[in-house]
């Protein structure tokens, strides 16, 4: 960081974040890709590790995840020179949120697929109205002569958020299991301490002299 600060040219210009309409969009999109992918992850691992589904049916959500952004993106680059990126990006963040919420509410052991669809869907077209908005935002925020700094920035902070998706969502999985797994072991010793192993009568104080 000292050696970027102080080259002529540096590779990767840091005082790009001293830009305050820089860095809150940039913050931002770390945040949005982390809990897209997240979403992704956690989708995976509820229908293949835990309800042991088909591959094929592990795919469908997947579909409503990712296909919207194929379909929308081309659509939001134009729709961008109409509106201003400032009111797509937070739009597709809170659709992203409200999918996300409705996924939480889902129940675990149900194998429907059906209770995917309008969580998946709304996430989906928020990360498509998030992925261009971003960049944009980025771009009008500083001189012309840093858009290419600005947009590869942007780019490599996406890129972060996507890599730690996954892994601060299986972090928080396997912190939340294991506090089950300690409750649960904790309330089997407490019982086996206070009824006997075998017989399931209560254990009698020896109040022999």
């Amino acid at each position: 960081m000292v050696a970027e600060l102080g080259a002529k040219s540096p590779i990767f210009d840091l005082t790009l974040f001293r830009n305050r309409p820089f860095t809150v969009p940039s913050v931002v999109a770390v945040i949005g890709m982390l809990a897209f992918l997240g979403a992704c992850f956690a989708t995976s691992m509820w229908l293949g590790p835990v309800q042991h589904q088909d591959p094929l049916r592990v795919a469908v959500p997947f579909l409503l995840l990712q296909g919207p952004a194929f379909v929308l993106i081309p659509a939001v680059s134009r729709l961008l020179h109409r509106v201003a990126p400032t009111w797509l990006l937070p739009s597709g963040f809170v659709l992203m949120s409200v999918g996300c919420l409705l996924c939480t509410r889902l129940d675990v052991t149900d194998p429907d697929l059906s209770a995917f669809v309008v969580p998946d869907l709304l996430i989906g077209v928020g990360f498509a109205l998030c992925v261009s908005s971003v960049t944009a935002v980025a771009l009008d925020s500083v001189p012309p002569q840093l858009a290419g700094m600005a947009s590869a920035t942007t780019n490599m902070l996406r890129e972060l958020g996507f890599a730690l998706g996954p892994v601060v969502v299986g972090a928080v999985a396997l912190a939340r299991r294991e506090r089950r797994s300690r409750r649960t072991w904790t309330a089997r010793t407490c019982r086996r301490t206070t009824w006997g192993p075998r017989t399931g009568s209560p254990r009698r104080e020896d109040r022999s002299p």
